[in-house]
């Protein structure tokens, strides 16, 4: 069955925050092939099965030790690389440009306008999936790097007012802009208005030219700039890795052998990324309904309700693995203190988060992104048919949900086998004896088994309560 996509003009999903948005991808209950529990006992065992296995069978290891290929062998890829990556920075300066105008000059209606989709959809979650998985190209990309480049191609660089960065400021500033990031999407009502986007997004690359003028391009994509620091961490689980000019082929997820160690800031940082996309999830259950209902009643809005579950969500993310990584320190007869081995095994817990992006967007993705078709003719709703396509509906009828939901089950344990898998490889780095390496394991696999059960029951409220 094809829905006409007029039946569809409402606000996309992820604008409703205090009606059931699906955004898991279940917009109805299935019949799952085995009880829900089993599902959780299974996934807990394969979790644990793993961790004993790896303790058996893993040995050390270190950054280098896997077969990588050199891309700039092949006479193809070089002249390729360069011409697709100018193309690459034409099309996002194309994009961005629509989004920019197509607040004011597009259709009200989000479903009728490519700035919501482009935002949500095309960046926020194919770009996504393409440094998870591919690698991060955003820093080569970015409209306001564009811009810079341009400036110094005609000779004219722009000055920069400071050439040094505080270890103390370090990675906040890239925090702040994220965490703001995730508040528009999981707090802010009108994050799907067209004209609200469009103005937040000029905003954004307003602040960021001028934070490029004043530390440089490199220094603020480094440290300042949310969604470089965000596709930075994703891409070291891709299958690619750029060193003194080279491109590399590499198997997934070993990137994340190479990371010794995290500041606070990072640690924050990714907590948001695993918080963030978390209580999306969380918001959407009944459980979360009845505790909206209780602040709602103590006299706040549904603003400042949402803004103290997402804050509430990440504290508890942070203090929930200080306190692991705390036992860990017990548990090795304190070794190194608290915060060492909460810098040293933060970015085990990379391929959770990459996981649960995956599976938190993916059906939205397949869905909504069918959008970008008819927009591609008509991207401000304006009437218009550029290539043929704005006669296009969206099709929701493809996808079975009941195998849908096995992939997600799949990929959630297989994120956390490989957190489990890159812990335990940590740890051989750092403790001296195996048996203390095992020995740190034991909390971090709690972690791991309390972490699989907790995304698993969040991503099937949709389906086993209604």
């Amino acid at each position: 069955m094809v829905i006409p996509r007029s039946l569809f003009v409402a606000l996309p999903l992820w604008s409703l925050p205090l009606q059931r948005a699906f955004a898991h991808g279940f917009g109805e209950q299935i019949d799952l092939p085995v009880p829900f529990k089993l599902y959780m006992i299974g996934a807990v065992v394969t979790v644990a099965v793993s961790f004993i296995l790896i303790g058996f069978l893993a040995g050390k290891t270190s950054a280098r030790d896997y077969a990588r290929y050199d891309l700039m062998q092949l006479r193809w890829f070089t002249k390729l690389a360069t011409p697709l990556l100018q193309f690459a920075k034409f099309l996002t300066l194309l994009i961005t440009v629509a989004v920019v105008i197509g607040g004011p000059i597009g259709s009200p209606v989000p479903s009728f306008n490519i700035t919501p989709i482009a935002v949500w959809i095309l960046f926020g979650i194919g770009m996504v999936y393409f440094s998870a998985f591919i690698g991060n190209i955003w820093p080569s990309i970015h409209p306001c790097g564009f811009a810079i480049d341009l400036c110094r191609s005609w000779k004219k660089t722009p000055k920069v007012f400071t050439t040094t960065w505080s270890s103390t400021v370090s990675y906040w500033p890239a925090f702040g802009g994220y965490f703001l990031y995730r508040w528009i999407e999981n707090v802010y009502p009108y994050s799907a208005r067209p004209e609200n986007l469009s103005l937040i997004v000029f905003w954004y690359l307003f602040a960021t030219f001028i934070g490029m003028l004043i530390i440089g391009k490199d220094r603020w994509l480094k440290y300042c700039d949310p969604f470089a620091v965000f596709f930075t961490f994703l891409s070291f689980f891709s299958i690619t890795e750029v060193e003194k000019g080279k491109v590399y082929l590499r198997p997934p997820g070993v990137g994340l052998l190479h990371i010794s160690k995290m500041s606070t800031s990072q640690i924050v940082f990714e907590m948001i990324m695993l918080s963030g996309i978390s209580f999306d999830g969380m918001k959407e259950t009944s459980v979360w309904l009845g505790v909206h209902k209780s602040i709602v009643s103590l006299g706040l809005g549904n603003l400042q309700s949402l803004t103290i579950g997402m804050l509430t969500f990440l504290l508890l993310f942070v203090a929930t693995y200080f306190m692991f990584c705390f036992f860990i320190s017990v548990f090795t007869n304190r070794y190194e203190t608290t915060l060492a081995l909460a810098s040293v095994f933060a970015f085990s817990l990379l391929p959770i988060a990459v996981a649960y992006e995956l599976v938190h967007y993916l059906t939205l993705f397949l869905i909504e992104g069918q959008r970008l078709i008819y927009l591609l003719s008509d991207p401000f709703g304006l009437h218009w048919n550029l290539f043929g396509t704005a006669t296009y509906e969206v099709r929701y009828d493809w996808l079975n949900y009941t195998m849908l939901w096995n992939i997600q089950v799949l990929l959630i344990v297989l994120g956390h086998v490989i957190a489990v898998y890159i812990a335990h490889m940590r740890a051989l780095t750092i403790f001296p004896q195996r048996v203390m390496a095992i020995r740190s394991q034991y909390p971090m696999l709690l972690l791991m088994i309390c972490y699989t059960v907790f995304s698993l029951w969040i991503i099937g409220q949709p389906i086993i309560n209604r």
